[in-house]
């Protein structure tokens, strides 16, 4: 039997997200993490958690745009839940459109250089419980 070869170019792929999404901007994000990853995270299952674990996020998000700079056109921080067995968890995502080679290297770089420890002025709240 002959064998069957296709040969798909980007443009095709572009075209074809754009008659699927409405001719809107594909988007993507990337996890970044709950806090910087050499601090401790407020755990799952600890009383007051979704208060604790989103405050913690949202001052990550601030970390990051402290170090990174703002997100250019067609990126964004945010918080992002997600399920989980014991309930639901939290991480900072970087939304971004995937035709945008700005929104995406920013993306790419929240992912690989945002802060590993809290900068000044962020530092963990007395509050956050950790592990």
């Amino acid at each position: 039997m002959p064998r069957l070869s296709v040969r798909i170019d980007m443009k095709t792929i572009r075209d074809y997200f754009s008659i699927f999404s409405g001719g809107q901007a594909v988007k993507d994000h990337l996890a970044i993490g709950c806090c910087p990853c050499d601090e401790a995270a407020v755990q799952v299952g600890v009383d007051d958690y979704r208060a604790l674990a989103g405050a913690q996020a949202r001052r990550y998000v601030e970390a990051i745009r402290t170090v990174l700079g703002d997100e250019p056109k067609g990126a964004g921080l945010g918080v992002k839940w997600f399920a989980h067995d014991f309930g639901s968890y939290c991480e900072v995502v970087c939304w971004y459109e995937t035709e945008n080679p700005a929104a995406a290297e920013y993306a790419f770089r929240c992912e690989s250089e945002a802060p590993s420890r809290w900068p000044e002025g962020l530092e963990k709240a007395e509050s956050e419980v950790a592990a």
